[in-house]
């Protein structure tokens, strides 16, 4: 008969120990169980995949907003087939939601982008290109002035028709929100990204002078290390049931 192997425990307990040990010593304790702990938010939210894999992704490697945690699981559950929705800047943000409206047209400024994304794209998503040159001063361009007017900022205005959600996580925001507004549906919702910059300033203090109020979704995000701000700006009576 041959002799079950029994690991000895104590031998083990006391390399666990000294492992620990060594691990505090260095301050990465809380580091490793962070990432080995089953309960581990960012781990549960997909953060590590993200990082591993350079792309907005959650735990299975599944599409997922470049939007905070936070407003990713308020929102999941409040969305629905009857909704339409309208989105400046497209990408895994565009997938994601594509599986949980009835709608959504998105508008893309970068041509190699667009050509790498639009193949992905289902029946009820559209995908459209207004290319803007961004090399030399993203930043600057991504929040100019709501005067600013582009064929970009102004693609919510040519489909023809209302949003119930619309969502500004791309080029020319302040541009983008000012002609928002008159194309939502009266319980529609505007989402904005980033409002924690105080370049969204603009935006904000616009929409707050059209009867919006606000609620913020404060924490981290894919790829990100650090917390930043997704926010919904509503009315009474809204589709999302705030």
């Amino acid at each position: 008969m041959i002799k079950q192997y029994v690991p000895d425990k104590t031998k083990l307990n006391i390399f666990k120990k000294i492992f620990w040990d060594v691990a505090t010593s260095l301050h990465i304790a809380s580091v490793i169980r962070l990432v080995s702990s089953k309960d581990s938010y960012l781990r549960d939210q997909g953060w590590f995949k993200s990082v591993n894999k350079a792309k907005s992704v959650g735990k299975k490697g599944e599409p997922l907003p470049w939007l905070t945690y936070p407003f990713i699981n308020f929102i999941e559950p409040r969305l629905n087939q009857t909704l339409t929705m309208f989105e400046y800047g497209s990408g895994n943000s565009t997938l994601w939601f594509a599986q949980r409206v009835g709608e959504i047209d998105s508008v893309e400024h970068d041509k190699a982008w667009f050509n790498e994304i639009a193949p992905k794209m289902p029946a009820n998503a559209k995908l459209t290109l207004r290319e803007v040159d961004t090399a030399e001063n993203y930043s600057a361009i991504t929040f100019m002035s709501f005067t600013d007017e582009v064929p970009y900022s102004l693609e919510v205005k040519s489909k023809g028709k209302l949003y119930d959600i619309i969502l500004i996580d791309g080029i020319y925001r302040n541009n983008s929100v000012s002609n928002s507004v008159s194309v939502l549906n009266p319980t529609g919702v505007i989402i904005i990204d980033n409002v924690d910059y105080v370049e969204s300033n603009e935006s904000t203090e616009f929409l707050k002078s059209q009867g919006f109020r606000r609620v913020d979704f404060w924490g981290m995000c894919p790829l990100v290390y650090h917390d930043s701000c997704t926010a919904i700006f509503y009315k009474d009576n809204n589709c999302l049931g705030l």
